[in-house]
């Protein structure tokens, strides 16, 4: 047996030498749970007989801080009824102490945790119900209130540790990270706990050792266990725990996700538990009286029982176990049982508690180890180049950062492009990427995946423009880039891309910008570095190809080409690989096959440019020498590939012109200056190529770009930090370029952030870092900066690299200038990355870089047009081609078929012969221009990090990580994400912004600093400041605003569609009804045309026929002497006929008699009835009959028969009965005029013309004044043809025509009144009588002329203007105005306003539809049909 000595002195509270063995007492059974710390078996106790619980801890040495606390526990506070009994500790000894194990013998707790009971709830489709949880909630809070009240925090409250009995009673467990308290208010500051559970202010004493909580931090876990149990997991679950840790702090309180489905006492419970203010939170013994707990104890029992049927159940059916969450402890997280705690290595340098150099090396090395080369500084992304593929930037990865919040997933380069495309349709902002860094260090591929990505999230129906842009950088690699001493493929440009999106995120163009491409590589190399890339792909793939001699290429002459540094046969096999993705990316990106050739054939010409050689020969008169060409072969295919002649060609190399006091001097040069010519022909045509392919790439990319409501998001991939153990004029510039990109960065980050700070009045501790803007100002400053010193220089034909540097030692009066301590030709600078010393052989030559006049002559001399193009083209201020307006480029692609001269004609643009300007010069304006674009944008920065000089993958050197953070600042950039705010708005653009997610829309929202502070409190956001005039925000605040303005955005959008696609619903609803009126009136009024064209033929024919039996009754009269035959019976004939005529059609229609005879008598019948009808209703509105005492006596004097009739009626019915006639005449005026008013256009005085001769005026004007005269005219008679009511047959008519003339010759000598009275009488009309009375002589019908009558001429107008048919132009009751078309108008012209004379009033009556048709309310309205088919006066015509 082992001795004990070895726990002595162990525990102060656990006496682990005198602990019993427990195998003498316990048989461990099944296993029944597991933790991080230890394993529970169920054990039957020997002694007692009864089932125990057994935890089971092991490696005692190392959780003895865990063994004591929950022994603690146990032994002073186990009495408690929602705590297990405690039944005692033993050890268990093995062969050695690490096999000793520690035995918690405690209660069993068989219906397991309540977090596998609610999964398996969840399995059969159920949910734990309010009741059910708010029971197990109380039962939780009764024993944190016991163990509050004991001092004792739990700290580790989750549903795991939450247990139930087989009677449903609930038992809190797990005591291991339980801490005792000194007193009941006192407070810990050690980070415990399971991640998802630990509130914030115990994550906070990990990052920040000033913090402290107290056993409110149980409060909060027990609100997020509700939350657990209620939607199954507890929020932030799908992240890693190191992330959640980081994620609760900064985000607001979680809460329910569907409150809806749940009560508002439970969403009210969750709330107060999670309050992030730990001073505001309440106590658990508070929670006891919230009334979802209280309400638990009316019903105990019933859920008691539910629980027990429940636990049965699971138990039948087999329930599985959840795996163990992981656990953190002084921040070391311990994933499972058997794992030993690891650090948490942060992804988020601003979140560390300890700054140092040290920690953060530290930090970035364990990330780069384990293949996590991101890594954030707040907002800014730091990357380390892992010189190999880890298999992060696939398609399944791209939609992983799809607008997500940067704390959502791991840092990641694509979660860059995500954040700015995210910040640009959210804030409309144009965004810039700035991507910085020394050579070597990643920027080319993290600029790609940039584009890459960019691309992804804004895509765009036209598949065909996507696909361009990612093919534009195979192509700006091969002619951009080359190998150097410490970069395969080192960028020899600067390149800003700018992508255009429009509002809605897609994008609609890209355009390309290029800063200072190094033109001397193309003629020069230093040793182990080569020429641009796209040379050795046009050699190996023109030599797989077959096609190289057509570009007098050979194997002889690779080797040998002056400009062409050879590589090893490895790469040939690259180099055609690359050479096929080149032309393919020309092809898709739209170039022409021949521009393609000739930009080829420019590259070739170049190789063979470098092949001349000059000799020297004497002079004519031996005065000096000149050069010659030693071998012409180069000379000849240079000139046969560029188009131009060989003598031409040589003439420009050897020779030059001076022009002096305006005559051209021509002079032989040396070879020295021939080469020089040659050199600068070289550099001319590759920097012309190069300019004409940017040129092509953005007049294709930018032919679909919209000029309005577009923003954009640029990339700026610039040549990185250069110290080479040579360093020449290329470098100066290159380094220059960093030193401004560097100042941007410490402008935003440091120097305008920090100014705000101390305008806006924010306490906020300054951060000093290291300015730069001396070292830019002795550079780039005029007159006296080193650049423009050079340039002074290279102004003086004779000045030499010697005087160069005397001037530089005589005028650079700065700390950063460091003067050589020899007489050599070089000098130092102090960059912020650090001493480079710079050696100024062939600075002057450089920086003049000038191409001889005779060249550029020469070149627009060329047969190929786009050489000619190339060299007539004029200079911008940075260099590069004039490219030409957008307009003309599109035109110019409209027709790629056309006459490549009218393509590329330049006429008009300025000439290059010009002076030229110098190197810097164009230098300094590119990065005034480069500074412009990314100033115009919010950036967004990514700093690469070279790993070491090697290349080697999965090797991380320390000293030159720690040497770049030095430089970069990344120490200083981590203080001020820290403390500082990297958002400032105002507060008007804030509440603008952000008003609506917490104001509603009746509430004024005034933009002041009490309005954004409320604002910021409804939101639950804290970390933030106030200004004078400015909130301040961190970059986790804008990202949660972002969150929450999308969500309710999103929201939104779904309602606006919902109305909308119910509104189009309704719309093609009433539409539908408006056609379908349109079609019925249509047809309506066609079927009236057919009815009346049919009625007029059976009219005629019957017409035909009477007159054929008269004169057929005549004959038989005449011959037998029978006598006529009544005329009405002849009528009835003709009727009885045009019956038996309809009935034969709709026989012959339908073939079934019967029917056909049924539906003819209800016909007949119908008709009958509603005229009966309609004359019962039109005689209640006549006038009364006349009075039936005879008339007074009159003198017998001699008088009229209308004098006779009238005396018969008094003067008091004469005047009734004559205002009762001026009452109908003035309603009928009053409808006649409306429907002038309404469809008739006013007439002015000076338009009214005499009415033509056949005008015959309405019988009206004379007829009513003859009759009050008591005078008939010859108008009367006209009128009396047209009288309606015509009840006199023709052999009766002499008998009642006396009996009128007799009554009419009583009433003569009546006054007016009385006269007057009987016109209105229904069987005595006397319009009637006058009409049958001027039969006799009546007067040819006038003529209707068309051309007069003013509808013709609306009528035109309608015929010829179709938009105004669909135009409702009439609201009076007499038009029809429901459809979308009026097809009334397109009928023949009438002759007349038929229709306003006929009083319908059918859409102002109640109880008619508005959607009814002039059809159907005829037939609802008997008298209205009836009236329809009077006969109407109108302009002296008949017509129905």
């Amino acid at each position: 047996m082992r001795s004990d000595m070895a726990y002595r002195g162990l525990s102060q509270h656990v006496e682990l030498d005198r602990a019993a063995d427990p195998r003498d007492r316990f048989t461990l059974q099944e296993l029944i749970g597991e933790g991080t710390y230890g394993e529970v078996y169920c054990a039957r106790d020997k002694k007692s007989g009864r089932r125990v619980a057994v935890k089971i801890l092991e490696n005692i040495a190392e959780n003895i801080e865990e063994i004591e606390e929950e022994f603690l526990v146990f032994r002073d506070l186990s009495s408690h009824p929602n705590i297990p009994e405690f039944f005692g500790l033993f050890l268990k000894r093995g062969a050695s102490s690490d096999d000793d194990q520690i035995w918690f013998v405690m209660e069993l707790c068989t219906g397991g945790s309540v977090t596998d009971l609610c999964a398996g709830m969840r399995a059969r489709g159920t949910n734990i119900t309010e009741p059910q949880l708010a029971y197990v909630l109380r039962g939780t809070v009764r024993a944190l209130t016991h163990l509050h009240a004991h001092r004792c925090m739990h700290r580790d409250v989750k549903g795991h540790n939450i247990l139930l009995t087989e009677d449903a009673e609930v038992k809190l467990v797990d005591f291991g990270v339980s801490s005792h308290l000194a007193a009941t208010a006192a407070r810990r500051n050690t980070s415990v706990g399971t991640p998802y559970w630990m509130a914030p202010e115990v994550i906070a004493c990990e990052q920040q050792l000033d913090e402290s909580y107290d056993c409110r931090c149980d409060v909060w876990s027990v609100g997020i266990t509700a939350i657990e149990l209620a939607e199954g997991e507890p929020p932030l679950s799908g992240l890693h725990p190191m992330r959640a840790l980081f994620q609760i702090p900064r985000n607001p309180p979680p809460s329910l996700s569907h409150p809806e489905i749940f009560s508002p006492q439970l969403s009210d419970f969750v709330a107060d538990c999670l309050i992030k203010d730990m001073n505001q939170r309440p106590f658990a013994r508070e929670l006891l009286e919230h009334p979802l707990l209280l309400a638990v104890s009316s019903f105990e029992d019933k859920i008691r029982k539910e629980l027990q049927a429940e636990i049965k159940r699971q138990r039948a059916e087999g329930r599985s176990c959840r795996a163990p969450d992981a656990t953190t402890k002084r921040g070391k997280l311990k994933s499972h049982r058997k794992a030993k705690p690891e650090k948490m290595y942060t992804d988020d340098l601003a979140t560390l508690e300890v700054l140092s150099e040290d920690s953060i090396v530290e930090q970035l090395q364990n990330r780069y180890n384990q293949n996590q080369i991101y890594t954030y500084i707040g907002d800014i992304l730091v990357a380390v180049n892992p010189f190999t593929d880890i298999g992060i930037y696939n398609s399944k990865t791209q939609q992983v950062y799809q607008g997500r919040c940067r704390s959502d997933n791991p840092p990641h380069i694509f979660a860059v492009a995500d954040a700015a495309h995210q910040a640009l349709m959210h804030q409309k902002q144009n965004q810039a990427i700035v991507i910085s860094g020394e050579s070597g260090a990643g920027k080319t591929e993290s600029a790609n995946l940039l584009l890459k990505h960019l691309v992804f999230l804004s895509k765009t129906q036209n598949r065909n423009l996507e696909e361009k842009i990612l093919q534009v950088n195979p192509i700006m690699e091969a002619f951009g880039n080359a190998r150097t001493g410490i970069n395969a493929n080192s960028s020899r440009f600067g390149k800003y891309l700018d992508m255009s999106i429009l509002g809605v995120g897609r994008i609609s163009g890209a355009r390309i910008s290029v800063y200072l491409l190094e033109q001397s590589r193309v003629v020069h190399q230093a040793l182990g570095e080569s020429n641009f890339h796209v040379f050795y792909y046009l050699y190996d793939g023109l030599e797989s190809e077959g096609r190289w001699r057509k570009f007098y290429l050979d194997e002889q002459l690779k080797s040998r080409h002056r400009y062409l540094q050879p590589l090893s046969v490895v790469h040939r096999e690259h180099n055609v690989h690359r050479w096929r993705q080149l032309n393919q990316a020309f092809k898709v990106v739209g170039f022409l096959d021949d521009e393609v050739q000739i930009l080829y054939k420019m590259l070739a010409a170049i190789l063979h440019l470098g092949d001349i050689e000059f000799g020297e020969t004497a002079g004519e008169d031996n005065t000096d020498n000149r050069a010659t060409i030693i071998d012409t072969a180069p000379l000849h295919r240079a000139s046969c590939l560029l188009g131009v002649e060989t003598a031409d060609l040589r003439e420009c190399l050897t020779s030059s012109t001076v022009v002096a006091r305006g005559e051209t001097i021509a002079r032989h040069s040396s070879p020295t200056e021939a080469a020089v010519a040659r050199d600068a022909t070289a550099r001319g045509l590759y920097a012309r190529a190069f300019d004409r392919i940017v040129e092509r790439i953005n007049a294709l990319l930018s032919q679909n770009r919209h000029r309005h409501d577009q923003l954009s998001i640029g990339i700026l991939d610039i040549f990185g930090f250069e110290n080479f153990n040579k360093n020449s004029f290329e470098q100066l510039c290159i380094n220059i370029a960093n030193e401004q990109i560097q100042y941007y960065f410490n402008q935003h980050i440091f120097t305008w952030e920090q100014q705000e700070y101390m305008a806006e009045g924010v306490p906020v501790d300054l951060v000093e870092f290291s300015d730069n803007r001396p070292v830019l100002d002795m550079l780039l400053s005029r007159p006296m900066g080193l650049l423009a010193l050079l340039d002074e220089e290279s102004r003086f034909p004779r000045a030499t690299d010697r005087s160069l540097i005397e001037k530089f030692h005589s005028n650079l009066k700065s700390k950063y200038y460091v003067r050589p301590k020899s007489d050599a030709i070089c000098f130092a600078i102090h960059h912020f990355a650090g001493r480079v010393v710079y050696q100024a052989d062939g600075f002057l030559e450089k920086n003049r870089n000038f191409l001889p006049p005779e060249v550029v002559q020469l070149m627009r001399q060329s047969q190929f047009d786009i050489i000619r193009f190339l060299f007539q083209c004029p200079i911008t201020k940075t260099g590069n081609l004039y490219s030409p307006l957008q307009g003309d480029m599109d035109r110019s692609l409209e027709s790629p078929s056309g006459d490549t001269r009218d393509r590329f004609n330049s006429r008009g643009l300025a000439s290059q012969s010009r002076a030229q300007q110098t190197v810097s010069t164009y230098f300094r304006y590119s990065l005034m221009e480069l500074l412009q674009k990314m100033v115009s944008g919010t950036p967004q920065f990514v700093r690469c990090l070279k790993p070491n000089d090697s290349r080697s993958p999965k090797h991380f050197d320390p000293p030159k990580i720690l040497k770049q953070l030095r430089y970069t600042g990344v120490l200083e950039t981590i203080r001020i994400r820290q403390n500082g705010f990297s958002h400032r708005l105002s507060f008007e653009e804030f509440l603008k912004r952000y008003g609506f997610l917490a104001f509603s829309h009746d509430e004024e929202i005034k933009p002041s600093r009490d309005t954004s502070r409320l604002l910021l409190l409804r939101l639950k956001m804290d970390g933030w400041a106030l200004g004078k005039s400015k909130v301040f925000l961190k970059y986790y605040h804008v990202e949660r605003l972002a969150r929450i303005y999308e969500e309710q955005i999103r929201k939104v959008i779904l309602v606006q569609a919902c109305v909308r696609g119910w509104l189009a619903r309704r719309y093609v609803e009433r539409l539908k009804v408006q056609m379908a009126i349109s079609v019925l009136t249509l047809q309506r009024h066609v079927r009236g045309w057919l009815t009346r064209k049919r009625i007029r033929d059976r009219q005629r024919q019957l017409a035909r026929e009477f007159h054929d039996e008269q004169m057929c009754d005549s004959q038989g009269m005449h011959k037998s002497g029978a006598p006529l035959k009544n005329k009405a019976m002849m009528k009835a004939k003709i009727l009885r006929k045009m019956t038996s005529q309809d009935g034969e059609t709709n026989k012959a229609n339908s073939g079934n008699k019967e029917n056909i005879d049924t539906n003819r008598a209800a016909v007949v019948i119908q008709s009958h009835f509603r005229g009966y009808t309609a004359r019962r209703k039109w005689a209640k509105g006549r006038a009364p009959p006349p009075p039936a005492h005879p008339p007074p006596a009159v003198p017998s004097t001699p008088s009229s028969p209308h004098q006779q009739l009238m005396q018969q009626y008094s003067i008091q019915e004469r005047a009734s009965q004559l205002q009762t006639f001026a009452e109908q005449v003035h309603n009928k005026n009053q409808e006649v005029h409306k429907n002038l008013r309404h469809n008739k256009p006013g007439i002015r005085l000076q338009s009214v013309q005499r009415p033509p001769e056949e005008y015959r005026a309405p019988p009206g004007f004379t007829l009513v004044p003859s009759i009050v005269r008591g005078q008939p005219s010859q108008i009367e008679q006209d009128a009396s043809r047209l009288s309606r009511y015509q009840q006199v047959s023709n052999g009766h008519e002499p008998v009642v025509e006396e009996r009128h003339r007799q009554s009419s010759q009583s009433r003569q000598n009546l006054p007016c009144s009385r006269q007057c009275s009987g016109l209105v009488r229904n069987d005595g009309n006397k319009i009637s009588e006058l009409v049958r009375n001027s039969r006799k002589a009546e007067p040819p019908k006038p003529v209707y002329n068309i051309t007069h009558d003013p509808e013709s001429t609306l009528r035109k107008i309608l015929r010829n203007s179709p938009q105004i048919l669909a135009t409702p132009m009439f609201s009076s009751d007499d038009d029809y105005t429901e459809g979308p078309f009026r097809f009334k108008q397109l009928l023949r012209p009438t002759l007349g306003p038929t229709e306003s004379l006929r009083k319908r009033k059918v859409r102002n009556s109640p109880g008619q539809s508005p959607w009814m048709s002039d059809s159907s309310q005829e037939s609802v309205n008997p008298k209205q049909a009836f009236n329809k088919r009077r006969p109407q006066i109108c302009m002296g015509v008949y017509y129905n």
